[in-house]
């Protein structure tokens, strides 16, 4: 499979560079992501039934493909409003898309961690704290400063612009 993912990269590159074909590059540029997801969703799904005996880690695969899948869903429902016109914002795309970041979120935290020491927690501890101090950051700046300022017409359209 990592010899397929590694192929499919080489040709997106190409098709990126070269320009090639001349068609319409925003649903060939969709459609070639599709199979990273199928791959990772059965990666994932693959994982979960090695883990029978180990119901925590099981469970952790479970929603790491459940996550996968929901963007895979995103990406079709994507495609299928850019075939049909003007991309209605939000959708069931945007919805699907952001509901994958709270399902891998609790996945990432279902799998099993090595026991840690108090001092050790402590050290890990400030270290996620700074972190998430300095992507907060960058994301206040890049993200939200520009997105608040333009606004948009709705209460709704700025949270899932935000979001």
């Amino acid at each position: 499979m990592a010899l397929a993912m590694g192929a499919l990269l080489l040709v997106y590159a190409g098709w990126q560079l070269f320009r090639w074909p001349a068609v319409d590059r925003r649903l060939i540029g969709d459609v070639f992501f599709y199979p990273v997801g199928l791959a990772a969703s059965w990666a994932a799904v693959g994982a979960s039934r090695r883990c029978a005996g180990q119901p925590r880690l099981r469970s952790a695969w479970r929603l790491l493909a459940a996550a996968s899948i929901v963007y895979l869903a995103g990406d079709i429902a994507q495609t299928i409003y850019e075939t049909q016109g003007p991309d209605p914002f939000p959708s069931i795309a945007d919805a699907l898309y952001l509901s994958f970041y709270p399902l891998m979120l609790w996945g990432l935290l279902r799998f099993p961690a090595a026991r840690r020491d108090r001092r050790a927690a402590v050290r890990l501890m400030l270290d996620l704290a700074v972190v998430a101090i300095g992507g907060a950051t960058v994301v206040t700046y890049v993200v939200l400063g520009p997105t608040l300022r333009a606004g948009g017409p709705d209460v709704l359209t700025n949270v899932v612009s935000i979001a």
